[in-house]
């Protein structure tokens, strides 16, 4: 029997939208096929660069990679910190990208199409009330010592990396038809 090809889904949380004024706060990959989870978290700023290396190398020995939105925000946004922190950004080239944003956008006909409401859509739960725009001031305060706001951070970043492979696993007839390059996701 064949190995089963490498298949992740990424989520990130920064400081700020923009990868030239903020940092990567954490990163989670999920494992498709599992649903294992590992974290990536930045505890202090100066730990940042170690941490997008680990990320990078993880990222680089997959097959697939699914994101929401990743196209336009995770992978640019992770490759522009790579170049500021002097790490080569092509692992994260590595893997056949599907954004599953992009797929739902020009495959389905919802009157919504962010994440919350694609989940809501496909009959999947969803649990954190943290909100990615809550971050940069949850991760203040978590270096200022106060709370457990790194914790909530971590939380709201695997449950967007599990509802991604959820979102993935849902949408297998379509992705196989769209993109025949990819390995079986059976």
């Amino acid at each position: 029997m064949r190995p089963k090809p490498d298949v992740i889904a990424l989520d990130i949380e920064t400081t700020s939208l923009h990868a030239d004024t903020g940092h990567l706060v954490c990163a989670v990959i999920g494992d498709f096929w599992t649903g294992r989870l590992r974290s990536f978290l930045v505890r202090r700023p100066e730990q940042e660069r170690q941490v997008v290396e680990a990320l990078l190398k993880r990222i680089g020995r997959s097959h697939v990679l699914f994101t929401w939105r990743g196209s336009s925000f995770d992978v640019p946004w992770l490759v522009t910190r790579c170049i500021k922190l002097r790490v080569d950004p092509s692992p994260i080239y590595a893997p056949r990208h599907v954004d599953l944003a992009t797929v739902v956008e020009k495959e389905l006909r919802l009157s919504n199409t962010s994440l919350w409401n694609v989940v809501r859509f496909l009959g999947l739960r969803r649990v954190e009330e943290t909100l990615g725009a809550d971050v940069p001031m949850l991760y203040e305060r978590a270096l200022l010592g106060k709370g457990r706001e790194l914790s909530r951070i971590l939380r709201h970043c695997k449950e967007d990396v599990e509802l991604t492979i959820g979102v993935a696993r849902a949408l297998r007839p379509v992705l196989t038809q769209l993109f025949r390059d990819l390995p079986p996701l059976s």
